[in-house]
């Protein structure tokens, strides 16, 4: 066998010998993946990370129009990222070009961004901290959770964060939405240095969170022993007890009626642990009884009376008289105020009696504090009134007659546009169809006028063309007799 024969030699099948065939051009055009185009903030975000300062303020003015409160898709401003990577150099430009301290997005602050930094140093931190807090941001704020500032850089174990975020007046009684304090964070992520200075600048530690925990519980949870030591010295037996157990049930029938026994006095106030968990106060309950606060005298306190107690801060004294209006302006159910008959019993124990009847005899205490709370209120407002001056109140009533004139007079309008429509619409003629349905007389009629104009046209043509054969013969006849008589 020639080995230019070889099997090696041939073409695969399917391919011509031809040059210039083109069975084997099988290119194809490459698909064109979209370009993903880099936005700005991708840019200024990398620029930001890599602390590339000529770079930043190249981006800062040719694409940020020197902004410093510009806001990128997400609703970050330029602050809030450098805040949140931990650069001193790019903070202070921004700032000193009036860079906004307490721009958010969904409540969050270049201030709280800054408390999450996990890689920059603490020198680094504190100095933007404090380049902030000069510039007006808000130290004292929580997020859309409630957690402050000062919460997250307790979380995030920052010494120096937390030690000027102190120096300059930080609340560590703020709560979150769980109730946590500064102090709960700290003995929740371990930080044994921030519980021992917490303490020692005289951070509540009793207080209990809306589970009804204190830190020492959460210590405990966390088998964090050390905690746990530095903690216990300030839990006594009965400061326990306090929170846990306030007051117990009423143990026997006498303890509903008032005046039964000459040295009781119904106060009902173990209703108060319930009305102080719900408001979210359950914290202030040992502080209430110390000041000899009963059921009925929690239903009527004041702002006053609470800042005479103790109550120092604004946000609990405000959720405390909001919870106490809620309570006054709540609807009574029938089983509440029914009695024998809410029960649905055949038979009743005089037992059963005396606690319904003490039952009742507690709604009418309640009631009477609603009463008292009304007309409190009641004449408030009537003092207002009559304090104020008489000119406002009489151009109040003038405006409320104007506004009456004018809704008068566009009712008056809307009745005159209905009259004006109907009378367009009555006189205005019916819309006319473009085909008209077919009829049948119209049909046969047009079909006979059709007809009888083409018999008449078909007759006409019948007798011009006979008259034209007629003459045609007659002139071929006449024609011999004349050449005959001119032979002749």
């Amino acid at each position: 066998m020639d080995p230019s024969e070889s099997v090696t030699n041939y073409r695969p099948a399917g391919y011509s010998d031809d040059s210039d065939s083109d069975d084997g051009d099988f290119s194809f055009e490459p698909i064109k993946l979209p370009v993903r185009v880099i936005t700005v903030k991708e840019r200024y975000q990398s620029i930001v990370i890599q602390e590339k300062f000529p770079e930043f303020e190249t981006i800062f003015k040719e694409e940020l129009n020197s902004d410093a409160n510009f806001i990128f898709d997400n609703g970050w401003t330029p602050l809030m990222y450098t805040c949140f990577h931990g650069r001193p150099a790019m903070a202070d430009y921004l700032l000193e070009r009036n860079a906004d301290p307490n721009a958010h997005a969904e409540s969050t602050t270049p201030l709280m961004l800054l408390s999450m930094n996990s890689f920059a140093t603490d020198d680094e931190l504190s100095y933007i901290a404090g380049k902030l807090m000069d510039h007006g941001a808000i130290l004292n704020l929580g997020d859309r959770y409630g957690i402050t500032p000062l919460m997250r850089a307790v979380e995030s174990g920052r010494t120096g964060l937390v030690k000027i975020m102190l120096e300059r007046n930080a609340n560590i009684e703020m709560r979150d939405r769980q109730g946590w304090t500064a102090m709960f964070w700290a003995v929740y992520n371990r930080r044994a240095i921030f519980v021992e200075h917490l303490i020692s600048i005289g951070a509540r530690i009793t207080e209990v969170d809306r589970y009804n925990r204190t830190v020492l519980d959460i210590a405990e949870a966390t088998d964090n022993k050390g905690i746990v030591l530095m903690l216990e010295p300030h839990f006594t037996k009965q400061t326990i007890q306090s929170h846990h157990i306030v007051c117990s049930d009423p143990e026997d029938w006498f303890e509903y009626y008032p005046g039964l026994r000459s040295d009781h006095k119904m106060l009902y106030k173990e209703e108060m642990v319930n009305m102080l968990y719900g408001m979210n106060c359950e914290h202030l309950t040992s502080l209430l009884l110390n000041h000899g606060v009963d059921l009925g005298k929690l239903l009527l306190l004041e702002e006053k009376d609470m800042i005479k107690m103790g109550i120092k801060l604004q946000f609990e004294r405000r959720r405390m008289k909001l919870g106490i209006r809620s309570f006054h302006l709540r609807n009574w159910k029938l089983k509440a105020v029914a009695g024998l008959y809410a029960s649905q019993n055949v038979d009743f124990s005089v037992l059963d009696c005396l606690e319904i009847t003490g039952n009742t005899l507690m709604q009418v205490y309640v009631l009477n504090a609603s009463v008292l709370y009304v007309a409190r209120e009641f004449k408030k407002l009537q003092r207002q009134i009559s304090e104020s001056d008489d000119k406002y109140l009489t151009e109040m009533a003038d405006t409320i007659k104007k506004w009456i004139y004018n809704i008068n007079k566009m009712r008056k309008e809307i009745l005159e546009m209905e009259k004006l429509i109907k009378i367009i619409q009555d006189r205005s003629p019916k819309p006319v169809e473009p085909i008209a349905p077919p009829n049948p007389y119209t049909a046969v009629l047009s079909a006979s006028i059709i007809g009888s104009v083409t018999f008449g046209l078909c007759y006409l043509t019948y007798r011009c063309v006979v008259r034209s054969v007629v003459g045609l013969l007659r002139m071929r006849v006449d024609v011999p007799e004349i050449n005959a008589k001119g032979n002749r």
